[in-house]
């Protein structure tokens, strides 16, 4: 029988991949649309969307790992974790330092950012019990 901590970290953990695949899905197939929401200027230059893309492809592929990894209760999921909870801690630091962003959605991504990374940095000391 598994913990109830245990659980709540799987919880988390569900919850964290399917945000990073709908994040990443949305990044990866609009980034014209998501350049445009997100940036202060009105006409995005073209290398905006093609960030968008990358990280919307990384966002996809670290959802998705850690998705199945939690469904299967993989001991792989931890690293899926970390690797996830990294990749929004420098999401953090992109956010912070680009000043290119609306203030508020700029503002709203940094601390939706920390708030995931330290979410996954937590699941993932505790799945790795």
């Amino acid at each position: 029988m598994m913990r109830p901590l245990a659980d709540n970290a799987l919880t988390i953990a569900r919850i964290i991949g399917q945000g990073r695949i709908a994040v990443g899905a949305a990044a990866l197939l609009g980034p014209a649309t998501v350049t445009r929401r997100w940036l202060k200027a009105g006409d995005p230059a073209p290398d905006a969307a093609t960030a968008w893309r990358v990280a919307g492809a990384r966002d996809l592929v670290l959802g998705l790992g850690t998705v199945l990894a939690a469904r299967r209760s993989s001991p792989a999921l931890r690293g899926w974790l970390e690797a996830s909870a990294l990749a929004d801690a420098m999401d953090v630091y992109a956010f912070a330092r680009d000043q290119a962003f609306r203030p508020l959605l700029r503002l709203g991504a940094i601390l939706a950012a920390a708030a995931s990374a330290g979410a996954g940095v937590w699941a993932a000391r505790q799945v790795g019990r």
